[in-house]
């Protein structure tokens, strides 16, 4: 069996200048939920894992990304390249999707409670919930201020201050 190290022993023995050394092509690098694998996006189009205890290249493949982001489930890997999202399984990294649509950058991916579900929120003030396995954009939503605003809680609810309740 092999031993398992969290991010912060890993970062105590010195893992993270090896890796700075090993690819100084990277863009982003970033620890999978479980701490059991390292995610690194490189501006050369390739995404990368790697092995956190022996630092070791478990797989690379192409796929640009300027930000990197895993879901809490440990399921997929979200590369980020401006408005767009390509989403690949975090165990076979294949494709599984690329979610098209927004008109700006996008800031934050959250897979949601119902299955087969992500949400996008970008910097074009909008928010969209897409189908996973296709990429179909289901639903958008318009991001309000700080007077307007809502937010989905985890049992599907909408939370929204007296400004935005009047609107939905």
């Amino acid at each position: 069996t092999r031993s398992s190290a969290s991010p912060d022993q890993c970062r105590e023995c010195g893992w993270e200048s090896v890796w700075q050394w090993s690819f100084p092509r990277k863009i982003q690098v970033i620890w999978s939920d479980d701490g059991n694998q390292v995610y690194y996006s490189t501006n050369k189009g390739n995404i990368g894992v790697i092995d956190p205890i022996t630092g070791a290249l478990i797989r690379e493949f192409n796929g640009y990304a300027k930000q990197l982001q895993t879901s809490a489930d440990g399921k997929y890997i979200f590369g980020i390249y401006e408005a767009e999202v390509s989403v690949y399984d975090a165990h076979t990294f294949s494709r599984i999707s690329t979610l098209t649509g927004h008109q700006n950058k996008v800031t934050s991916v959250l897979v949601l409670p119902d299955p087969g579900k992500v949400l996008t929120v970008s910097e074009d003030n909008t928010a969209k919930v897409w189908d996973l396995a296709t990429g179909n954009l289901l639903y958008t939503c318009l991001m309000m201020n700080r007077e307007t605003s809502f937010k989905m809680v985890p049992s599907g609810y909408y939370i929204a201050n007296p400004n935005a309740s009047k609107l939905l």
